[in-house]
Order: C-alpha cells, then structure tokens, then sequence
C-alpha cells in the first residue's frame, strides 16, 4: 500500500475510454456510477484531473485509437479502457496504479467456454495462449501482480509514454486476433523491455448473454445460483417448511386477506 500511496500523491491525469455498442446492461450501468463516484472523489482528493471519452457506436479498434490519440493530445498520463459489459471494483485505480507498468489489466474472464482468464502467455509451440488457473503462476512468480505477454482491454490501464512511442494505428482487429493482443504484441516490437502486466486483486465481473433455463441445465443453474447468494437455499427451505406448517396455500390466504381489506372499507364507509 506503500506504493500505491506515493504514486497517488502525485497528480495525474487519466482519459477513461468505454465503448458503448448498444444499450448499457442495468448492472454496469449501476457498477459504473458507483465506480465513477468512488473514482472522482479519488481524483478530488490528489487533484487528479479524470476525462471521460465515451463514443457512439463504433468498431472497437477505431474506439480505441481514438482514444489513444485523444491522451496524446491531451497531454494524459495515462489511458484507462473500461468496457460497458464489466463490473469492476470501486477501489480498481490505486490497484492498477500500484503495479506501475507499461500495460495494467485487471483479471477478467473471457466470455466463451472454457472461460478462460482474458492474459496470455507464450508456450513456444502454439504463440500466445491463455491462462486457464491464476494459481500455478501466482505460485512461480510469487506474487499477485502477474507478467504475462498479452492482456485483454475490459479494464486496463495503459502508460502514456509507451503510446508515443508507437505509430498510428495503435490497434487494429484482424480476422484471428483481437485488437488488444495487436497491441501488446506491437509494444513488445518496439520495445522488448514493455512490462505488461495482470493484476489479480482486481477482480472484475463479465456480463453474460441471456440465458435460457430447461431440465437438462437446472440443477447446474441451482447450484450456480445458491453459490452466489450464499443463504438463499436455507431462505427457501425455511419458506417452503413455512408453507407445509400453514392451513391455507399462498393462493387462499391472499384471496382472504384482500377480501377482509375490501369488507373493512366497506364498513368504513
């Protein structure tokens, strides 16, 4: 915490850029008020100066450039992405800030089976791959700040300086590979010596597609549901002894108790 409090004693300035496709999802909606509040009191409190860029619809990569030319110009120290579909901690900046790396990225999952963490890694034999367990690589490197050779952009701070040194475009999406590993990759072109990084304290949630519930996947919707709203198995079998204890079903008892609300106004009058 050390470090993160000396970097946050000097004033910085931040272009945040979100890529809005459609509609926002209530939830990240929501997460990003909470967050953006939390993150202006931040910047109020070392006078940080904070500047948002959030376009209209827009192919990803033309987003992103823009967004890079926009820190350039601006004179920003660095460039936050943050997309529209990820819930995020609303203590994610002195995180990021701390680990003081040419590319930040928190831990995000890719939305796709076997959901994966969005880092990558060199295997030597197939190029880039990602990490599908945090856990072996905390372990070698001893730590919870992870160097790693390629990160996703759903929330990931980039360094200013590593963006001069690069030429226009600075992302492109092709037709096998993603416009955020272009990046990483180009950087480490430049400059070998780049530090890309993935902070795993930052954990961040990845909004899923509608889903459609039947008998074959349930039982694994229960199991999902019950693990993340820790109590709501007990909630339910307390109701549902509360139920067989009663006289009426739920229908009959509030069938009698509007009908005893009706006859009480009616005397009233």
């Amino acid at each position: 915490m050390k470090k993160t409090t000396e970097i946050s004693q000097k004033p910085l300035s931040i272009v945040i850029g979100i890529n809005s496709l459609t509609s926002t999802p209530y939830m990240a909606y929501s997460n990003h008020i909470s967050a953006m509040h939390k993150l202006g009191r931040w910047a109020e409190r070392g006078k940080h100066n904070i500047a948002l860029y959030n376009p209209e619809r827009m192919s990803i990569d033309r987003m992103r450039n823009q967004c890079a030319k926009i820190a350039i110009e601006s004179g920003a120290d660095y460039l936050l992405f943050w997309d529209d579909d990820v819930l995020v901690p609303l203590d994610f900046i002195d995180s990021l800030l701390s680990c003081n790396a040419d590319i930040t990225a928190a831990d995000v999952i890719i939305r796709g089976y076997p959901f994966n963490h969005m880092a990558f890694v060199g295997d030597g034999k197939q190029g880039l791959v990602p990490i599908p367990n945090l856990a072996p690589l905390v372990k070698k490197q001893k730590s919870n700040v992870l160097n790693v050779d390629a990160v996703g952009f759903s929330l990931c701070l980039i360094k200013t300086s590593l963006l001069k040194k690069m030429t226009d475009p600075y992302f492109i999406t092709g037709l096998r590979n993603t416009e955020d590993i272009y990046f990483c990759l180009k950087a480490r072109e430049i400059d070998k010596n780049v530090s890309i990084k993935l902070d795993t304290r930052v954990q961040c949630g990845h909004i899923l597609w509608q889903e459609v519930i039947s008998t074959e996947n349930k039982k694994a919707f229960a199991i999902y549901q019950e693990t993340m709203n820790p109590g709501m198995k007990q909630q339910h079998d307390e109701q549902e002894k509360a139920k067989k204890s009663a006289t009426d079903d739920r229908g009959t008892a509030f069938l009698k108790n509007v009908s005893a609300k009706v006859k009480a106004a009616r005397i009233q009058k």
